[in-house]
């Protein structure tokens, strides 16, 4: 297919960029067709960037369109002073190896924050992937993104790759919306964790449908992540929908190791169950030890008024998952009982 560049006037680019206020700090270029501009607009477009920006959204340009010339000219005329880059749907898995190494290896070195997503990279082969971003992406990401890449779709061979490309120093890896359900092999998921680099502390895991992995393999994978990951997002994955609460803390039961890593909101857990147990939990024993965010008058009005009917799907909600050590006496208005629990596991701890 031929596509056919459009001309702009670099008068008009100036003039246009020159009305950005000096103190700006975040631009958003996205989806403005700038695969379609000739080097000496990229360089004028470039150049009219103030130097206040730090945060530079280049995301849906269509850069794959670009010649290795005018990527040279787009990457090499970013300030040194950009230190967020998104440079998601611009279709670099179908770039030209050339191509793609002309983009990655102009990324400055100051850049902390790298947005890959939305990329199709699942598409390359290991050899691609490596000679496209081993060595590319600077040890200065600190941040990467690699959503939405179809990485459920690759190979151990492509995951094996993937390991070598991302930075030592990242500490946030975002893999949400991957399709990790359609790793069948434990060997891809397997290969999957031992690409997480040890400086790993945040992995975002959202909305990967891992509501159709069986609770035995999903309780496995999750053990499986390494303990230097000191928060596991797994918000969206639907995992207590149509599951029933016994379902539910058996799931919850085996994850108790790990309990204080997970994120698992908005899973289906009913709004107002997952609401009210944090509410009356940090009312009664606090966060921290000794510490009372809500003030005892007010959690006890809402445990009194709770109290009022026993059989109250949120009263037993809270009478069961609130109790945060067992044998301790639990007080609900002006009732005094011994705590429910039979285990010191709690639901409403794992979601708040």
């Amino acid at each position: 297919m031929l596509f056919h560049k459009l001309t702009i006037d670099v008068d008009a680019i100036e003039e246009s960029f020159a009305s950005i206020p000096e103190n700006v700090t975040h631009l958003d270029l996205s989806g403005n067709d700038l695969g379609q501009m000739f080097t000496e607009e990229l360089k004028a477009l470039m150049d009219a960037i103030p130097e206040s920006v730090t945060s530079l959204n280049l995301s849906d340009n269509d850069l794959s369109q670009m010649s290795t010339e005018e990527l040279a000219a787009l990457m090499g005329g970013i300030s040194k002073n950009v230190t967020h880059l998104n440079l998601s749907r611009n279709n670099l898995g179908h770039m030209s190896m050339e191509k793609l190494v002309a983009l990655m290896s102009r990324i400055s070195k100051n850049v902390t924050h790298l947005s890959l997503s939305l990329n199709f990279l699942n598409t390359m082969t290991p050899e691609q992937l490596l000679a496209a971003f081993k060595d590319t992406i600077p040890q200065s990401v600190t941040h990467l993104d690699l959503s939405w890449n179809y990485l459920g779709r690759m190979s151990v061979e492509q995951l094996e790759a993937l390991k070598d490309t991302i930075p030592e120093n990242v500490t946030h890896l975002d893999l949400s919306g991957n399709q990790l359900d359609k790793m069948t092999k434990e060997q891809q998921l397997t290969a999957l964790i031992a690409a997480i680099p040890e400086s790993v502390t945040h992995l975002g895991l959202i909305r990967n449908n891992l509501e159709i992995m069986s609770a035995q393999d999903l309780n496995a994978f999750i053990l499986k992540i390494p303990s230097h990951v000191t928060l596991i997002n797994l918000r969206r994955n639907k995992l207590f929908i149509n599951k029933t609460p016994e379902d539910i803390d058996i799931f919850l039961k085996k994850l108790v190791d790990v309990r204080s890593r997970l994120d698992l909101r908005q899973n289906g857990e009913p709004e107002l169950s997952r609401a009210i147990a944090p509410l009356i939990q940090m009312g009664t024993f606090g966060v921290l030890e000794n510490q009372k965010i809500i003030p005892p008058e007010i959690n006890a009005k809402i445990a009194s008024h709770l109290s009022r009917s026993p059989e109250n799907h949120i009263f037993q909600f809270i009478m069961k998952h609130t109790a945060m050590i067992c044998k301790r006496k639990f007080t609900v208005g002006t009732v005094v009982t011994d705590s429910p629990c039979k285990e010191p596991i709690e639901r409403a701890e794992l979601l708040h």
